[in-house]
């Protein structure tokens, strides 16, 4: 809440202050677990938030791994999602486990933990959690290969502990080798540290979002920087460069198209905007930034950027055999 307020005056005080835009760097989104009404009287305070930074005058957001991707829909203004896959996946990589399946503590993380078991070819594990309170899980069983596995466990935020340790004990006593947690925001609060602790957890791996503290026990505990990934970002939006294909998404990678799926893509582009715009300008001007985006992007075998060299190279027309025909 401090910090919250914190931001929200820092923010007011540049706007008074004539700044052009306001973009506010937020590593980790709190409040993001309260996105809905689960039960009678009861506030939605992510969009709250959303409300509260947007009135204070910010233009923009950029946050890591929101809790749920629809808080995305509460805010009014552009708001960048990174996702910390981009700094999981080479880390994982380098463990080099044998025998790896990737888990979800519960049904809500099952998604994310599907797209990093597409990318390690491995199996899905889910746990079905049973809470009769808060912050405390009463009952959890798992659905997957289990035995003889290195297990990745999968979750967003670790809070208590409760959650985690109680799905890696879990998996230890069905027989699993090893079990690594894999999350993006500590805030460990309560016993947290002691719960991670005492654990069967091999290793917890965490991003740097939120501070650890110093008076406890890390010693099961990797924090990997998320310095680079938002400095990257922040340059991106600088200087209105695209950030979308450069930045991991849910799906954990975006798929390099071969050459080919450009030039079918870009091919009916111009086929459409040369029969239905040309009267305006619309189609030149939109082919324009076509060619543009060709000569950035250097595609194979394409050295004239020029829209007449896109025709030859990729839709074999030229002036002779007629740009516009279908």
């Amino acid at each position: 809440a401090e910090n919250l307020m914190e931001l929200l005056l820092m923010i007011d005080a540049a706007k008074r202050a004539s700044a052009y835009k306001v973009i506010a760097v937020i590593p980790y989104f709190g409040w993001a677990r309260q996105d809905r009404k689960d039960r009678p009287r009861v506030s939605i305070g992510a969009k709250l938030v959303a409300n509260l930074l947007v009135s204070a005058g910010v233009d923009r957001i950029i946050t890591m791994d929101l809790h749920a991707d629809q808080i995305q829909g509460f805010f009014d203004v552009p708001l960048d999602h990174i996702y910390a896959s981009r700094i999981f996946v080479p880390y994982i990589e380098s463990l080099g486990l044998e025998n790896l399946s990737v888990a979800t503590p519960d049904i809500g993380g099952a998604k994310r933990a599907n797209s990093y078991a597409s990318y390690f070819n491995a199996p899905l594990v889910i746990c079905h959690k049973h809470r009769n309170k808060p912050n405390e899980v009463a009952k959890m069983i798992a659905i997957g290969e289990v035995k003889d596995r290195n297990i990745i466990l999968l979750d967003d935020m670790i809070d208590t502990g409760g959650t985690i340790t109680k799905a890696a004990n879990m998996f230890m006593e069905m027989g699993a080798r090893s079990v690594r947690a894999v999350t993006t925001h500590p805030v460990l609060s309560g016993k947290a540290y002691e719960n991670l602790k005492e654990s069967q957890l091999a290793e917890v791996i965490v991003t740097d979002t939120i501070p650890l503290r110093t008076d406890k026990d890390t010693s099961k505990i990797t924090v990997l920087s998320t310095a680079d990934v938002f400095a990257d970002v922040i340059e991106r939006v600088h200087n209105y460069k695209e950030i979308s294909t450069d930045t991991l998404a849910g799906n954990l990678a975006v798929p390099s198209l071969e050459y080919d799926g450009y030039a079918s893509f870009f091919s009916g582009l111009l086929e459409v905007t040369h029969t239905r715009a040309v009267d305006d300008g619309l189609g030149e001007r939109i082919e324009e930034y076509v060619m543009s985006w060709l000569g950035d992007h250097a595609l194979d075998g394409f050295d004239d950027y020029s829209a007449d060299g896109y025709r030859r190279t990729y839709l074999g027309r030229s002036p002779e055999t007629g740009w516009e025909a279908i």
